[in-house]
């Protein structure tokens, strides 16, 4: 796989949120039984419409750690990685005060090597807990 400047996954309307850039132009997401119902998300425009319809006051950060890839072959990779979701609607701007994870789980990633570099080709959301979005008093901080 090689060693490479880390470079993030961005979604163009919050800048340190997942997105559509590092995924294939055939990428897909799943989220399996969240809710009651299965979500799957596949490709650069499908995935660049559903962080599109997220409301435009959303605050979101999601960390990863515990990341492990195993290299199948050159030209394949598979990775897990566990996370915490942090989300508040209403946000104006500013701080805002911490809270509890709104879920925490981890993915499940499929990588290919293509001529753009590494993407994810599938990457799975399997949640372990989760919970309601807060939303923000009227002055966006909580």
């Amino acid at each position: 796989m090689g060693a490479a400047p880390a470079r993030p996954v961005e979604d163009p309307r919050h800048p340190a949120g997942p997105g559509p850039d590092g995924v294939g132009p055939d990428g897909a997401g799943a989220q399996p039984r969240v809710r009651r119902r299965a979500r799957r998300v596949e490709g650069r425009a499908a995935l660049r419409a559903y962080f599109g319809s997220r409301p435009a006051d959303r605050l979101s950060r999601r960390p990863c750690t515990n990341v492990l890839v195993t290299v199948e072959t050159a030209e394949t990779a598979r990775a897990t990685a566990y996370f915490a979701t942090y989300r508040a609607d209403g946000h104006t701007g500013g701080l805002v005060p911490p809270g509890p994870p709104v879920n925490v789980g981890h993915y499940e990633d499929v990588l290919r090597k293509t001529e753009e570099g590494w993407l994810i080709a599938r990457r799975t959301l399997l949640p372990a807990f989760g919970g309601p979005t807060p939303r923000l008093g009227r002055d966006g901080r909580g």
